[in-house]
């Protein structure tokens, strides 16, 4: 019963009305409600008539349970052109039944007092329109019917006349005035609101040039961004080692380097001096276009370094870019504290068979005789000002036939699955890495990234993935 007042109470009331208007049509559907309430309760008194004296309703009730009924449905047509938000036309309508009912009660009566309550009803229409077409309608139909029911009231013409030819012709005279009265506030009503509709369109039309102007704009912008990215990412990969590079050092070995974007934060890097292999794996922060900046620059430095000191000792390089790093981002005065890189650097000595690594929060995983034992590497980024007095270790490792060694991003491990719960974390990526490590370099990474992508499948990437392994033979 709640839900349903409610609904009454709410018809022909959205948000985009004002807070004046929404007041006035909830105290007109309130009056509505208040007058459907009172007849279902005449309604049911009449009901009783029916049960248990039904030639007493037939005589003295029956006209009555008619005009009720007639006075549903005029109510029902009011809150209907509520609902349609036909504010005005509701109350005319209402106002011209009552007028309609006072000058029947009238000549009902033989009751003069009743035609002053014409003009009483008549100051509704100052509660609810705001045009003055309106209010003159509203006066000329009082005024029409206060001069019929003097008439019928001078000239006696009451209950006994009720069927005289005169009172019928000036009854359709004035029902004809009411209906073309309201047919005309309905078609001016409407013209209105065609008109409204149309500058709304015409307004919405030009908006959507301007927005298609725009979007116009904005896609060729975007078109040449992305040429730019693609070209800077046609740069980065010719800066990273080929794989033909990658096999020649070390014949069996692979890489897979997935980027979350066009361009990468994530980089592998190789470099020979003399009896040595130099290969790192580095993760900058971020990803897309700054990460890939890092990357670059990172690359670049580190074959500087190699190039310049002329030193073996991983640690003794990582410090080195670290100050570079530093030194690059604090000359604008805008470095963000945390900006940086995890790194592993590996230094294969070909006589000793020995490998020198250092790291950067990274860590670096042997398979050996189906094992998996993992190295970690110093618990400090390169280039972030957060940590002072910074200094990387060096660890070494005897190799053995058939060694392999794998290093990585986070990228891979941070992967979300297709429900985007759970990440593939570190016990996984072991779990996977035993499984594969007997196979052929080759499938190894194939197996690798089906299994990343089946974990994957629809979900966004969540970083870039670098994930190289060699093998020792």
């Amino acid at each position: 019963m709640y839900s349903i007042i409610k609904f009454i109470l709410n018809l022909g009331i959205d948000e985009n009305l004002p807070q004046t208007q929404i007041i006035k049509v909830r105290i007109m559907n309130t009056a509505y409600l208040i007058i459907l309430f009172s007849i279902s309760m005449f309604l049911t008194y009449h009901i009783f008539f029916i049960i248990f004296d039904f030639k007493t309703y037939l005589k003295d009730i029956f006209p009555l349970t008619i005009t009720n009924l007639i006075l549903c449905a005029v109510i029902g047509v009011c809150l209907w052109l509520n609902y349609k938000k036909k504010y005005e036309l509701s109350v005319l309508f209402n106002f011209s039944f009552i007028c309609v009912y006072f000058m029947y009660i009238a000549y009902k009566t033989n009751n003069a007092e009743l035609m002053y309550s014409f003009f009483s009803v008549f100051l509704i229409a100052f509660f609810v329109f705001n045009n003055k077409k309106t209010l003159i309608f509203m006066i000329l139909i009082a005024l029409l019917f206060f001069i019929m029911t003097k008439i019928l009231l001078y000239f006696g013409w009451y209950e006994k006349d009720l069927n005289s030819p005169f009172i019928v012709i000036i009854n359709t005279i004035i029902s004809l005035v009411i209906f073309i009265i309201i047919g005309y506030l309905f078609k001016s009503e409407n013209q209105k609101y065609i008109k409204t509709i149309e500058e709304q369109s015409k307004n919405l039309a030009q908006k959507n040039i301007e927005i298609e102007t725009k979007s116009t704009a904005i896609a060729a912008i975007n078109s040449l961004l992305t040429e730019s990215i693609d070209y800077a990412g046609r740069i980065q990969t010719a800066i990273l080692p080929t794989e033909n590079q990658l096999l020649q050092a070390f014949p069996e070995s692979f890489v897979y380097y997935l980027p979350k974007d066009i361009v990468s934060g994530d980089f592998y890097w190789l470099g020979e001096e003399e009896n040595f292999i130099f290969w790192a794996v580095g993760d900058c922060t971020g990803h897309g276009v700054p990460g890939a900046m890092m990357s670059v620059l990172g690359m670049s430095f580190l074959t500087q370094i190699i190039g310049e000191n002329k030193t073996q000792n991983p640690a003794e390089i990582l410090n080195i870019l670290d100050k570079k790093v530093l030194k690059l981002l604090s000359e604008d005065g805008k470095t963000n504290l945390r900006d940086g890189m995890d790194i592993a650097l590996l230094i294969f000595d070909k006589q000793k068979k020995e490998v020198a690594f250092a790291a950067a929060q990274r860590p670096v995983w042997l398979m050996r005789n189906g094992e998996l034992k993992t190295f970690k590497g110093s618990k400090i980024p390169v280039g972030s000002e957060i940590y002072q007095d910074k200094n990387f270790e060096t660890h070494y490792i005897n190799i053995e036939k058939n060694d392999i060694l794998y290093v990585f991003s986070d990228g891979m491990t941070d992967q979300f699955d297709a429900k985007d719960e759970q990440k593939i974390g570190t016990p996984l990526l072991k779990n996977w890495i035993t499984e594969i490590q007997s196979k052929p370099f080759k499938e190894q990474k194939n197996i690798l990234k089906n299994n990343f992508q089946n974990w994957k499948q629809q979900t966004t990437q969540t970083d870039d993935v670098v994930f190289l392994g060699v093998k020792f033979t």
